[in-house]
């Protein structure tokens, strides 16, 4: 056998090491294609591969760090991969498409309100989807951005001021189980009543000469409509929610902070870009108008419906220091929810010395006038009051009724023979057993503790 002489060890060696480079290169290469083509690495047409969703809480408002975070142009979020509603699985008629592709309850939206902490609570939901199952209720309204302005939905936002606010409550779970079951997801955004953005950046607050922030009777800070930041944050949230499969967008506080104009001349705050604009009143009607007109762009864009709630009296007072004006929000947005619950109207509105107790003439009566508002559009939304499934004790003796199936069934009526046929119902805790009574039969406990109220 002959030998093979190498004359030029270095080169030798190193055209052995390019050769084996090669080798190293061509095999990772041909692994990669192997994985790109497993079966079980490849999404369903339509879908994303997310990682696992981690709920870890923040701290709480008074722990936060106050350290600015700078306002960012939104992120491209990684989309919905959970299962939307499958048309074909539902019954016939359940849903209609609408002409923008929406999906939409075809008999209309009859929903209720549930809390971040309400829809945690395993009784209660159960209780919720009884209700769903067994009655014409098809529709939720869920805490997405609280009434302490924390995101209560776990989400993986590459938004910092989102990630800072996120204290979550419930997880994408229950969201496609609902979704799978053919329920209309509406997520509540509450935009301005802002504690937890307003303590931690209180550059976004109305602030006194002397210290302290605006805030509601009970402590709720409100945060700027008159910035453009706080209308990016607040839109952001909206896109983050439909992304991780809520149908429509509902606005909650779209307003300044009730008796602002008594208070107006001591405050610190940033206009914006209606510095110009010297009326009080006229500035804080563009502002809320003009969020509507910029959020609803926005959600549009992303194939999801956008509605607002109002105050019921301001159909009948468009001119007013919180800045909602009904004449200019009915032209923008999908439908207009009304709180026009008969507690909140006080003694004489609709010739009534205690409106509580006349549920069916204060609904038929608002909605007499709120006609008028719709007529006035170029486009009308749908109507979709909020309706009273609370009891007002808080009004004292003679000033209230208890609530309950019959009170219930008056609101609704007062509605469809005005000609609505959409409505929410609220009860801050999500206790609705007391309205289906041949749902949840009353206990002997109940019944008990019922009769010791009296």
């Amino acid at each position: 056998m002959s030998k093979i002489t190498i004359k030029d060890h270095g080169k030798f060696y190193s055209r052995l090491l390019l050769l084996v480079g090669l080798i190293v290169l061509i095999s990772l290469g041909i692994t990669g294609i192997i994985k790109l083509f497993r079966d079980d690495e490849v999404p369903p047409e339509g879908e994303t591969l997310l990682p696992e969703v981690e709920t870890t809480e923040t701290e709480n408002p008074e722990t936060a760090s106050t350290d600015e975070i700078p306002v960012e142009e939104p992120i491209p979020l990684k989309l919905y991969q959970g299962p939307f509603i499958d048309l074909g699985l539902l019954p016939e008629g359940t849903m209609k498409v609408l002409p923008k592709g929406y999906n939409y309850p075809r008999s209309g939206v009859r929903g209720l309100f549930i809390s971040g902490s309400a829809i945690e609570n395993a009784e209660v939901m159960t209780e919720i989807m009884q209700i769903i199952d067994e009655t014409d209720i098809n529709s939720l309204v869920i805490d997405f951005k609280d009434d302490n302005g924390f995101i209560r939905m776990a989400n993986e936002s590459d938004n910092p001021l989102i990630r800072e606010m996120t204290n979550p409550t419930y997880d994408q779970a229950i969201i496609d189980e609902l979704r799978a079951r053919g329920v209309y997801l509406i997520a509540r955004m509450v935009a301005f009543r802002d504690p937890a953005l307003g303590w931690n950046h209180p550059e976004y607050a109305f602030n006194y000469s002397w210290g302290g922030q605006l805030a509601s009777n009970d402590g709720h800070v409100f945060v700027n409509p008159l910035m453009e930041e706080v209308w990016e944050y607040n839109t952001a949230a909206a896109e983050l929610a439909i992304d991780l499969g809520f149908d429509e967008i509902q606005f909650d506080y779209v307003r300044f902070a009730e008796g602002f104009e008594l208070v107006e001349h001591d405050l610190v705050y940033d206009r914006g870009r209606f510095s110009e604009i010297s009326d009080m009143y006229e500035r804080n009607r563009q502002a809320i108008s003009g969020f509507l007109e910029y959020a609803r762009q926005r959600i549009h864009a992303k194939d999801a419906l956008v509605s607002a709630d109002i105050f019921g009296y301001v159909t009948f007072n468009p001119t007013n220091a919180i800045g909602q004006d009904p004449y200019e929000i009915v032209e923008r947005v999908d439908a207009l929810s009304a709180m026009i619950y008969p507690s909140h109207w006080g003694a004489g509105y609709f010739d009534l010395p205690t409106p509580d107790t006349e549920p069916y003439t204060v609904v038929e009566e608002y909605i007499k006038k709120e006609h008028e508002v719709m007529a006035s559009a170029s486009d009308p939304p749908i109507s979709r009051p909020w309706i009273q499934a609370f009891t007002a004790y808080y009004l004292g003796e003679g000033n209230y009724i208890e609530y309950g199936p019959k009170e219930l069934a008056d609101q609704i009526r007062a509605l469809a023979d005005s000609g609505v046929n959409e409505y929410l119902m609220w009860h801050a805790g999500g206790d609705y057993k007391p309205f289906y009574p041949e749902l949840f039969p009353p206990q002997p406990e109940d019944e008990t503790e019922a009769d010791s109220d009296g």
